[in-house]
């Protein structure tokens, strides 16, 4: 089994370690995904409604945990944190 890592490009250091899955746990969570998406899109209007509520409230998590959402872009990335809030508000 293979490992990704994750490296501050900054300094090299390991952030964090993901293992892999197989092909069989990747078929049947793109399978399952796409079941969710077929769902939703027989919701009609009342998803879009769903969907506004749930990207508003991403936005609000964004927001109130801007500062360590910053850090750790930083850190994966190695961008400035003044950067990596930009990005964040941008998002959001």
């Amino acid at each position: 089994m293979y490992l990704y890592k994750s490296l501050n490009p900054a300094n090299n250091k390991l952030h964090k370690t993901f293992d892999t899955i197989s092909t069989m746990q990747l078929d049947r969570t793109v399978e399952k995904s796409y079941h969710c998406f077929m769902y939703n899109q027989g919701q009609g209007t009342n998803f879009i409604g769903k969907k506004n509520k749930k990207l508003s409230a991403l936005a609000e998590l964004l927001t109130s945990n801007k500062q360590e959402y910053s850090r750790l872009i930083t850190l994966e990335t190695g961008k400035k944190t003044s950067e990596a809030s930009a990005e964040i508000e941008k998002c959001v």
